[in-house]
């Protein structure tokens, strides 16, 4: 479904990144959330970050410590 959301976006004139975290087999917060960090960039008022699975609590985390 991830795949399909960013054909949809895309196609309507959305600007998709979708990070591939190195340690998807063996969980690695820390680097998940430095990957994230770096394939965000600078978040503003329309920025939207989707998550699933283990992504979500990195997500929010992330969102939690977030310093523009």
């Amino acid at each position: 479904w991830l795949n399909w959301l960013a054909r949809e976006l895309t196609a309507r004139g959305y600007e998709v990144v979708q990070p591939v975290f190195s340690t998807v087999h063996v969980p690695n917060p820390q680097k998940w959330l430095a990957e994230l960090a770096a394939a965000a960039g600078e978040l503003d008022q329309q920025t939207v970050i989707v998550g699933y699975s283990l992504g979500v609590p990195t997500v929010l985390r992330y969102l939690h410590d977030y310093e523009p």
